[in-house]
């Protein structure tokens, strides 16, 4: 996809919502998603967040108590 390309050598602020998207397998973004964590991986470029992603995205596995999901 172009908007992947664009990316490329990039710096990416990454906020709470692409992470959860991808976790929870949506059906309406985890094509999206999944390339551009795809290409994250390849390390095409790379990412930044804040704790406070870090939090929002542990919030729901720590309070279920699935510990693996967390680490």
């Amino acid at each position: 996809m172009q908007w992947i390309e664009q990316l490329q050598g990039q710096t990416v602020a990454l906020d709470t919502a692409p992470l959860i998207y991808f976790i929870e397998q949506n059906p309406e973004y985890i094509e999206r998603v999944r390339l551009f964590f795809r290409a994250l991986n390849n390390r095409e470029f790379k990412v930044i967040t804040s704790v406070v992603t870090l939090l929002e995205v542990l919030v729901y596995p720590l309070r279920g108590g699935d510990i693996i999901l967390s680490q």
